[in-house]
Parts: C-alpha cells; structure tokens; sequence
C-alpha cells in the first residue's frame, strides 16, 4: 500500500501497487520534487487569513520554495501552513500591500512586513510547531554600530564585512586601512578613492542615496531632521561664530542676562536684571480721543498721550497698570477746546492737598499733566507740570 513522505507530500509506491498507473504516479512525484526544490508560486491574497496547504499526492501549493506574496488583502494576514507536522523552508517575498504573519502551530510566527523578504522554516512539531526567521541576523553587517563605526579597526571591519583572508584580502585590507585614517563616520561614508572598488562603491552609493537626494525634502527626512528646507535657509548666508550664536542662550525667556541677547517674554516684556544705559531713550506718544464723556487711557499703549477736549469728560478710564510693586508713571497732554471744556478726575487719581487743578479755558490752551502708580492702579499720584503753555 503506498504511503507519502512527511514533509513533502511525495508519493512512496509500495511493491506491487500503482498497476497502470505507474507512470502517472511518477510524473506527479517528480513535479512535487520540481517545486519543492524551484517552485515559484503567486499566493493571491484576501481577507485576513489563508492556508498554504501540502496535500498528499497531488501538486499543491505548500510544495512551492518560493512564496509572492500579492493579492489584496483586508489587513494583517495570517498564513497557516498545513500539516502542522510537515517540515517546510520558504523564501518569502511580501508585496501584498499588507504585513503577513506565518504560523503552523502554538509555536513561535514570523512577521513579513509589505514590502519585505525573507527565509524561513516551519519545524513540523506538529499542534507545537513553530515558524523561525533564517534571516532576521543577515543584516547586522550593514548596521553602523557594526561596520561604519568600527571601520577604524581593520580586522573588526573585515570580519564585519564577511571578508575571508585569501588572495585578495590586501585590496580589501588596503581600502579599509585609508577608511580608517577618516576621522568621522560621515567622512568613512563619502570615502571614494582606493585600490578596492567594490568596497568603495557601496559605501558612497549608500551615503549618496542619502546626500545626493535630488529631493531636499526627502535627504532632510531620511537623516531625521523636523526642521523644513526653508527653516534651514534662514541659516543661508548668517555670518555669526558659535560664541555669537550663543548669546541667543539664555535661561530665562523674557530677562537679560549678561553678554547675552535680550529678549520678550510671551507678553512682548522685557525685564531687565541690570541698568538701562541707552544713547537715546525714546517714548511711545499716543493720541485718545472721547466719545460720549468717556475717555480711555490704555498704559500698555504707551506713556504719552495727547487728549484734545471735544467734550467735558466725565468719565476717564486708567486701564492696564503694571502689577503690584512695578511703577508706571504716564503724562498728558491736554489741548483745550473752543468751547472750555471740563475733565472730571476718577477718585484713585491723588492731588496735593486733595485739589485737582482747573483746566486752562483759553481756546488751544494747553495743560501737562503727570502721574504715576506703583500699586496696579489702586492709587494714581497727579501733578500739573505745566498749564496754558500756548
């Protein structure tokens, strides 16, 4: 009676079976044996979940050494090689526009990301059996910490590199000994002269597919910058030392400090831990008007203000003082109109002897007048500087 082999399905014929059919029997195994050494099979995809299935016998897919991997599937699909007691090596190839996970029993999967490949091997430990990645370690001789870095070390490098002392190890050798007289990574990555053309030629290729990205935005990607290409051209043509640029160092945002950059807070104020010593100290003059005996002084507007009476005012509004223990002090320039008009002062506003002066009557007149506070507001020290200065 014949019987099949484990892993690959193969027909065994026993003596005396198979009459008639002998031929047809073994046609079939040598087809089996065909793909399981070369088979390439397109797997379509769908859905999340799949078989690949090793059927007594018969063609089937789970013979195939390779897998391409297509279709369009709705998500992450899981492939379950089938029978979980089959012994199987695959080489995969993932373009299925989604990650695909192997599995065969409770054992360990292998994850195929889109767009990836890889070799693996199903153990066969049937409701145990467990799905292993042969090349998830071929890559560790690309990475820096392997190779660009320890380049400085001719023998570590060589070993990375997989090379094997033979006839052509001093070309080899020869390359990595003027790579190693580089002084940084990034020059071992440019390096493009020396007697070895292969070494070199994968090195540059590898940075300039980095550094000689057609596409700016692309190259600041790939190194991992967030900065944008405009962000980076305001640097174009700065002239500054590293000393200069440091100024901009402070550890207070919104304070001076010394030999350093002033700068604003989030309110655009500037506090200063010094004196000021400026050649020229100018102030901010702002005019205000009134509008139905209401007039409004805004201190965060300036500290001279212009008022030309239209009106008796009977209402006038000091707003925006500085906070409690910082003085402010404004001054006013009252330009009287045709008609004398009057001016009402708040009760926070404090006279000398508790008497407000009377503005000049006279036609264009014009009264300064001074005061300063030191407690947000709450009390406002006056005084005439001047009046009727036509």
């Amino acid at each position: 009676m014949a019987t099949y082999t484990t892993n690959g399905g193969i027909t065994k014929i026993a003596t005396g079976d198979e009459t008639g059919t002998w031929g047809d029997t073994t046609n079939v195994n040598f087809d089996i044996i065909d793909r399981l050494t070369n088979g390439v099979l397109s797997v379509t995809l769908s859905g999340t979940t799949h078989t690949l299935t090793t059927s007594n016998g018969t063609v089937s897919d789970g013979m195939s050494k390779v897998l391409v991997l297509g279709g369009t599937p709705s998500g992450t699909n899981t492939i379950t090689v089938a029978p979980n007691n089959a012994q199987k090596l695959y080489f995969v190839k993932n373009g299925s526009g989604q990650s695909v996970i192997f599995t065969q029993g409770s054992g360990s999967t292998v994850t195929v990301a889109d767009g990836s490949s890889d070799i693996i091997y199903c153990d066969g430990n049937s409701g145990a059996a467990a799905v292993v990645s042969l090349s998830s370690n071929f890559g560790d001789y690309l990475k820096a910490s392997n190779n660009l870095s320890d380049l400085g070390n001719v023998a570590t490098a060589r070993t990375n590199l997989g090379l094997v002392i033979g006839t052509d190890v001093q070309a080899y050798d020869a390359a990595l000994a003027s790579i190693a007289g580089l002084a940084t990574v990034a020059d071992r990555m440019l390096y493009t002269t020396g007697p070895d053309t292969y070494l070199t030629t994968t090195i540059t290729s590898f940075a300039r597919t980095i550094l000689d990205d057609p596409d700016g935005a692309a190259v600041i990607q790939t190194l991992g910058i967030t900065a944008t290409a405009a962000d980076l051209n305001l640097l174009d043509g700065v002239t500054a030392t590293t000393a200069e640029i440091n100024y901009l160092d402070i550890t207070t945002l919104g304070t001076s400090e010394p030999s350093k950059v002033v700068t604003a807070d989030a309110n655009g104020d500037v506090t200063l831990t010094e004196e000021l010593k400026a050649k020229s100290y100018n102030e901010t003059y702002a005019t205000v008007s009134s509008s139905s005996g209401t007039v409004a002084f805004n201190c965060e507007s300036g500290n001279v203000f212009q008022l030309t009476l239209t009106e008796n005012i009977t209402s006038l509004v000091l707003s925006n003082p500085p906070a409690s223990g910082t003085a402010y002090g404004m001054t006013i320039r009252i330009i009287q109109d045709s008609t004398p008009r009057t001016i009402t002062w708040p009760a926070a506003v404090k006279w000398a002897e508790g008497v407000a002066p009377t503005i000049s009557s006279a036609s264009g007149a014009v009264d300064i007048i001074t005061l300063f506070t030191t407690d947000a507001g709450a009390n406002w020290y006056a005084f005439s500087a001047g009046q009727d200065m036509q």
